[in-house]
């Protein structure tokens, strides 16, 4: 819970003060939705990943068939800011999911998060439209994996 307490002030981050919570983190953790990046001495980071209704409403993403998936909730420790852990941790789930069947990563991405865009450019994510979601104003963003 701290990575996400310090993900809710980092520059782009779209979360508030009540989202995730400590609900959210459980259930995720309770449905093995939650994926936590770790090394030998620490906890780097933890991705959720999801069946979204909403994203899977969309005209602009190219799969939409039930082998698509939702990323949500990617954070990375203060602490590993920088260091490209988030790039690692991204890659290594997107690798895992290929390989339990998924043919197309998807996320929301908030156009202030310059940073994760980043990542997700370098990736080969492709970035669609803007769309209004959570009250707030999100990039749609695909990458297949086939």
């Amino acid at each position: 819970m701290g990575i996400y307490e310090d993900a809710k002030g980092y520059e782009g981050c779209a979360w508030d003060e009540y989202y995730p919570d400590r609900e959210i983190l459980l259930s995720d953790y309770e449905n093995d939705a939650l994926y936590v990046y770790v090394s030998e001495e620490a906890v780097i980071g933890a991705i959720s990943v999801e069946v979204d209704e909403e994203i899977n409403k969309l005209d602009c993403l190219k799969v939409k068939d039930g082998t698509q998936i939702s990323f949500a909730r990617v954070a990375i420790a203060k602490k590993y800011l920088g260091q490209g852990y988030a790039k690692k941790m991204v890659s290594e789930l997107l690798e895992i999911l290929r390989k339990k069947g998924y043919t197309s990563a998807q996320i929301l991405v908030s156009p202030k998060n310059i940073a994760a865009m980043s990542v997700y450019k370098r990736l080969g994510f492709e970035f669609y439209d803007k769309v209004e979601a959570y009250e707030q104003e999100f990039y749609v963003c695909e990458k297949l994996l086939k």
